[in-house]
Order: structure tokens, then C-alpha cells, then sequence
């Protein structure tokens, strides 16, 4: 991976998921006012092949990370729905904003986690999103306490590349997409 000059992340190896039968690499900021080398602009990925997949490469361009004006919430009123507000991203990149509320009763070994989550999805361009109150009413109520109780919300910008690579056996892959999410993460929040 090869970045845009003003990042500190310097020619980065994807590690394989076997998995999944995909790589890629997870770059985590400390806060959500650092960005640890993560700037605008275009992101190329050049693929050396293997055995089966020939070269390759694809690129993308990643707009500035979203900032959510006045912060991540700390607690949420389900009954008054969720208004964010961001600047950021380049205007058709997905936003996606998910939310996890449980609780955790009784003791181990026999304790019992309930879960809820939501999914809203926007694109940046629109500059915020109301996640609404028949939304969130159906969201567990959690304090915010990481082990009896909690939750979380997350704010995710993603852009997409799709790309084509040869196989060594003659044709092309079926699909490839080179992708970047950048997101925020508040957790624990309170689903009041």
C-alpha cells in the first residue's frame, strides 16, 4: 500500500485472512482528534501475485476523515432520535452508522447477554443523519459500563475501488474491490 505524501504509514504489507480469503490491515488512532498518519488523498495498492493471481494494482481516494460536530455522544436518548452532523469524506462516499446496545444478566457461568443492534446507511455528501426515535426505541436500555451493560455506536466513511487481476491460468478474477472505511467509535454509550 502507497500513500498520498503527509502519511505516516509507509509502504504497508496487507496480512492474508485465510479466512476470508482476503487481506488487508486495520490502522487504529488513539482518539478521535488523531489520525496516526491517515490523510486525504489517493491510496495505491500494487499486488506482487502469486500462484494463482497474476499482478496488479488499484487506487482510490480517500477523502478528509469524517469529524462528527460537537463529538461522539456519550449517552442517547432512544425516545428523541440521534442527529449527527459531520464534514468530511468525498460527498459519495458511504457513511454507516451502527449502534449495539446489551445487557448482561446473572452471574457466569450462567449469565445471559441480550443484544440489539441497528444499521442506518447515508452517503457523506449529505452532511448528517437522523437515526429515528421508532429506530431506537427498539434498542435495548444500557448504561454504559463495559461489562454489565453497554453499548456503542460507530460512524464509519467507506469508499470503494472495484479492480480486475489476471489469473495465472488464463482469465480474470471474478471481482476484486480495493476498499477504505475510516470511522469514530464511541463505547460505551448509554442507550437511555
Amino acid at each position: 500500500l502507497t500513500e498520498p505524501a503527509g502519511s505516516s504509514i509507509t509502504n504497508l504489507a496487507l496480512q492474508q485472512d485465510p479466512a476470508s480469503n482476503s487481506y488487508g490491515a486495520a490502522i487504529s488512532t488513539p482518539d478521535a482528534t488523531s489520525r496516526n498518519g491517515i490523510v486525504a488523498g489517493k491510496y495505491t495498492l500494487n499486488g506482487a501475485g502469486g500462484k494463482d493471481v497474476g499482478q496488479f494494482n488499484a487506487s482510490l481516494t480517500l477523502g478528509p476523515p469524517l469529524v462528527v460536530t460537537g463529538g461522539m455522544p456519550s449517552s442517547i436518548t432512544r425516545s428523541a432520535g440521534l442527529t449527527l452532523n459531520w464534514t468530511g469524506g468525498n460527498a459519495s462516499d458511504v457513511v454507516e452508522i451502527d449502534g449495539q446496545s446489551f445487557t448482561n444478566t446473572g452471574s457466569f457461568p450462567n449469565s445471559t447477554v441480550d443484544e440489539t443492534t441497528f444499521t442506518c446507511i447515508t452517503t457523506a455528501g449529505k452532511g448528517g443523519f437522523t437515526v429515528p426515535a421508532s429506530i431506537l426505541n427498539q434498542m435495548l436500555a444500557a448504561v454504559a459500563h463495559p461489562i454489565t451493560g453497554g453499548s456503542s455506536l460507530i460512524v464509519v466513511s467507506q469508499v470503494s475501488a472495484p479492480f480486475a487481476a489476471p489469473l495465472t491460468a488464463g482469465g480474470s478474477i471474478d471481482a476484486g474491490a480495493f476498499v477504505a472505511s475510516v470511522g469514530l467509535l464511541a463505547a460505551p454509550v448509554a442507550y437511555q
